[in-house]
């Protein structure tokens, strides 16, 4: 949540400081309000209608499609939707409240999206035994029920905004880039120009350091909560020996690199408290 909040304040800032260098350029009141407070007033409302846009059926449809997310074949949706059940009645939750993909992917995961979608790659429908397939969905609903991915879509939708405003400083620098040419105006030019991208710089590392405190900090606690949301409910044994037996081992083999971008924690150490859980 706090990574959420920081990421929504960090591009309000962007899209807010873009607004107001248009409005000063312009050299015009809009409508009466200072340049100011015209551009604190739409970048509010601008991000704010983003992020209820990106709470709707529509949005999480578009997470879906870009994670290559089909709906279940009924031989899929015979093995998952019995099991997924279950999950939920031991969560004291309606299975009806949430909807089940299969991603055709070799790549063994298991994906939390948007408000009520879960998702399985087809990679861990043909490794994972059924208990712990069991394990792994409960995990998953725990994201939803913990609102792990609600705070999570607004952190990647404020992030989308502070990402076209880059794009927009990203043109202020090549058109200024064309006028350097210009005797005398040029030397302005240029010195103006090394100011933009300066800024760009540091508003691109503003931009990217929520991600990066949230893959750090704020993923790997809301791993480790959704291990204990999952053997809280009785599955807790089942996803244990699917992080012993599939992931640990893979992980062990990952590189040095490989393993300082991985937003979840160690597969060995969610087994260990797992264990200290009694799963």
């Amino acid at each position: 949540m706090v990574t959420s909040i920081f990421s929504i304040l960090i591009n309000w800032l962007l899209l807010y400081g873009l607004l107001a260098l248009g409005f000063l350029v312009y050299g015009k009141p809009l409508h009466g309000w200072r340049p100011e407070i015209a551009a604190a007033l739409i970048a509010t409302m601008g991000l704010g209608t983003l992020l209820l846009l990106g709470l709707t059926p529509i949005a999480e449809w578009l997470i879906r499609h870009s994670y290559d997310c089909d709906t279940c074949t009924p031989e899929e949706a015979a093995y998952l939707r019995p099991l997924f059940a279950k999950i939920c009645r031991q969560a004291g939750n309606n299975p009806a409240q949430f909807r089940l993909y299969v991603c055709p992917k070799d790549e063994i995961n298991a994906l939390a999206l948007g408000a009520k979608s879960i998702a399985v790659t087809t990679g861990l429908l043909q490794t994972a035994t059924l208990e712990e397939l069991e394990g792994v969905l409960a995990h998953e609903l725990g994201h939803h029920l913990l609102n792990h991915t609600f705070w999570l879509t607004l952190t990647c939708v404020s992030g989308q905004v502070g990402n076209w405003a880059l794009r927009l400083y990203d043109i202020l620098l090549k058109t200024f880039g064309h006028l350097r040419f210009i005797p005398v105006l040029g030397y302005l030019v240029v010195a103006l120009t090394w100011l933009l991208r300066l800024l760009f710089l540091l508003f691109d590392w503003f931009v990217q350091l929520p991600f990066y405190l949230g893959r750090l900090f704020g993923s790997r606690r809301n791993e480790y909560a959704a291990d204990r949301f999952a053997a809280q409910i009785g599955c807790g044994n089942g996803l244990r020996s699917f992080l012993e037996r599939v992931l640990a081992p893979r992980e062990a083999r990952a590189g040095f690199f490989e393993r300082l971008k991985r937003t979840h924690p160690p597969a060995a150490k969610r087994v260990r408290r797992l264990a200290h859980l009694g799963a």
